[in-house]
């Protein structure tokens, strides 16, 4: 579980943020008596209805593999789990196609586009559709347009193409409780925007510099999966709509 982590770049919603930073907080209580060999076998979201296997991408998205119990009492799940699940559907001779149930905000950036890559390749093999009813939000959007087709209910949330990052500065709050930090680089760039710092402009262009290659990378993708151009998904759907 050394994944469950806090991410400095996240491609989802502040809401699927604020979940996740919760869930961590809980997992950290739930963990605190207990040893890495308690971990539970890995969440698996598939299920199988008649000739359609059901891949569950829910709650908030990060890197590798979690178990069960986060899935189930966090709302966490993993991207390698997400894999899992398609791999077990493609490997199943009586499902002829996929669908991918959407119920997220969005997640970590780390892990993302290979996830998405992996859905593409797969429907390759099998036909994938997408279905949400609730929400597919950045990350989650970006791995359900890989579909062949996508549908939404009436009341779901669809879109926020974008990505953000959130920069604490504790200087202040520090030096009321007499704490002098001095934080000290080797290499110009080397932990730019440190919360023991002030925010620098030179630190908040870098990261801005690094959200839009990412943004760049989001709608280049959607472009390609939706069969839109860059300029039309930008303009009309993306902006964090």
């Amino acid at each position: 579980m050394k994944n469950l982590v806090p991410y400095q770049m996240w491609c989802g919603s502040e809401e699927s943020y604020h979940t996740y930073m919760h869930a961590l907080e809980s997992f950290n209580e739930f963990m605190k008596d207990k040893k890495e060999d308690d971990i539970f076998a890995a969440a698996l979201p598939y299920t199988k209805v008649g000739k359609v296997g059901v891949v569950s991408i829910s709650g908030s998205l990060i890197p590798g593999e979690v178990p069960k119990f986060a899935a189930d009492w966090f709302g966490v799940m993993g991207y390698d789990n997400i894999k899992q699940a398609v791999v077990a559907a493609l490997s199943d001779k009586d499902v002829k196609s996929i669908q991918l149930r959407v119920g997220s905000g969005g997640g970590a950036v780390q892990g993302l586009k290979a996830t998405a890559d992996f859905l593409a390749e797969a429907g390759k093999i099998k036909p994938v559709y997408t279905y949400s009813d609730s929400m597919m939000a950045s990350a989650a959007y970006w791995l359900g347009s890989t579909a062949e087709h996508v549908s939404v209910g009436d009341m779901a949330n669809v879109g926020s193409i974008g990505t953000i990052a959130v920069q604490t500065e504790v200087t202040e709050m520090r030096k009321s409780a007499g704490i002098t930090d001095t934080v000290i680089r080797s290499g110009k760039y080397k932990a730019l925007g440190h919360p023991f710092e002030k925010l620098t402009q030179e630190a908040h262009d870098q990261i801005q510099e690094r959200l839009d290659y990412m943004t760049s990378k989001f709608v280049a993708a959607v472009a390609e999966n939706r069969g839109r151009s860059p300029e039309v998904v930008d303009s009309v759907m993306g902006q964090g709509r």
